[in-house]
């Protein structure tokens, strides 16, 4: 009973440690399948150490022999044990089989091909006078008997990707360029493999800076330091887009504008500076604001006609100024921080620059309105800044404005005797009716300037009594 007992254990415990643990089952490895030349090495050694188990349990090592060549009596030296050898006496095919297990599970059986052939003369017959068959040969073993040509391109030595072994010379129709090493002018040279058609834009011979191996035509990206020669050359709105109908009217040196690192930006925006040579006028069809910057906000109320004040070679600060193309008044500008204001010197007047200047020649002044004058006449009126008094003007203070007007500054309107200096007879001569009774006096003994007409005195009467 107790045999019984520790029999039910034993075989429970193994279900669980093992028997459907999936992933405890040992590996299989009987390493890769092989390539042997006939006389090399008739007897090959396998070796099955490759296998492992994931719980790192011991194993034992079964081997099997699959297949042999028709009339081989091949046998294994042994089939149990980590290594075991095998005498090779057919010109064919081998498969060995091993599978491992560690006590408890079996692994799945691993086969290896071992393919013995005979090396083949220049009639391209083998060695006992037949064309050796290929047909058992894994395609990945051509590296094991078969060495590239010294003229082979560069390639890895996986074979079969462009030959077969129906028509080994001539490529299959497909290159594989996944195995190709080097660049691909290597073999695109029109010798080799074909090369860059004749209608083909002028480039370096870096292909794949445009093209790819799973999509050649068309490129997918183009690589513009690889292009040689002007933009144009391509940019032609046949072989690839030009202009844009709505672009400004230009040459067509595009690099001239535009760079192949950032083609729709500009000066301000981190791109290349534009190249205004050779443009003198029509601004505004380009800087309006929209294609790119316009006048700026705090720019003088002006037209577009840009170049009339400005130069591509210089923009800031403006070489001259037109000002028949501002609008406003003169102060907008001229107000000693934009442009220059009235100077210290300037007579005291009000804003009004052109009630006395002309845009068109400033200084001297052309006709002064007296109206935007502040202050009296002699302000001016000195000799030095303007036309003073005449050496023949009666003695008179500097209040000009109260005999003349700025409208009609000659003749006089009237005559403010309060600024008069001197004794009347300065301007007044003697009357005849004054100069028979003899008078002598001064004007003003008798009269007075507010009230001429009423002397303070009588005539004297004449002597003859007239």
């Amino acid at each position: 009973m107790n045999i019984k007992r520790i029999f039910i254990i034993c075989f429970i415990t193994w279900l669980l440690t093992g028997c459907f643990d999936e992933e405890g089952t040992p590996v299989a490895n009987a390493g890769p399948d092989k390539v042997v030349l006939f006389g090399e090495n008739q007897t090959i050694t396998l070796n099955g150490e490759a296998s492992f188990d994931p719980n790192g349990d011991l194993l034992t090592h079964h081997w099997s022999l699959e297949a042999i060549p028709s009339g081989s009596t091949a046998e294994l030296s042994k089939y149990i044990g980590p290594e075991v050898s095998l005498e090779l006496d057919k010109i064919g095919t081998y498969r060995v089989g091993l599978i491992v297990d560690d006590g408890v599970s079996r692994s799945s059986k691993d086969i290896i091909t071992i393919v013995y052939i005979s090396d083949t003369n220049n009639s391209g017959e083998s060695d006992n006078g037949k064309l050796f068959s290929h047909n058992d040969i894994p395609t990945t073993s051509c590296v094991d008997c078969h060495t590239q040509p010294v003229d082979h391109l560069p390639t890895s030595n996986f074979c079969h990707s462009c030959h077969s072994v129906e028509s080994w010379v001539l490529p299959t129709g497909t290159v594989n360029h996944n195995e190709v090493v080097g660049s691909c002018i290597g073999c695109h040279n029109n010798v080799v493999a074909v090369g860059k058609l004749t209608n083909h834009i002028s480039t370096s011979d870096a292909c794949d800076a445009c093209h790819t191996v799973t999509s050649w035509i068309p490129a997918i990206i183009v690589d513009h330091n690889e292009v040689i020669g002007t933009c144009d050359t391509c940019h032609n709105g046949i072989l690839a887009t030009g202009k844009s109908a709505n672009h400004t009217a230009s040459s067509d040196a595009c690099g001239a504008c535009h760079s192949t690192f950032m083609w729709m930006s500009n000066e301000f925006f981190g791109g290349v500076l534009f190249n205004h040579t050779g443009i003198n006028d029509g601004c505004s069809e380009c800087h309006d604001g929209v294609q790119t910057s316009g006048l700026s906000i705090n720019h003088i109320n002006s037209s577009q006609e840009c170049e009339l004040c400005h130069s591509t070679n210089a923009w800031v600060p403006a070489t001259t100024v037109d000002h028949s193309q501002t609008n406003g008044v003169c102060e907008t500008c001229h107000n000693g921080v934009i442009a220059s204001g009235k100077s210290p010197t300037h007579i005291t007047t009000s804003d009004v620059c052109d009630a006395c200047h002309s845009t068109t020649i400033f200084i001297p002044t052309v006709a002064i309105d007296h109206n935007e004058t502040i202050g009296d006449c002699i302000s001016c009126h000195t000799g030095i800044i303007a036309r003073g008094k005449h050496a023949a003007h009666l003695t008179t203070t500097d209040v000009c404005e109260t005999c003349h007007s700025t409208t009609t500054f000659i003749p006089t309107i009237i005559v403010d005797h309060s600024q008069v200096l001197g004794t009347c007879s300065s301007c007044h001569s003697p009357t005849t009716s004054h100069t028979s009774v003899g008078v002598e006096q001064s004007c003003e003994s008798c009269h007075n300037t507010s009230n001429w007409h009423n002397p303070t005195q009588p005539l004297p009467t004449p002597a003859n009594g007239r």
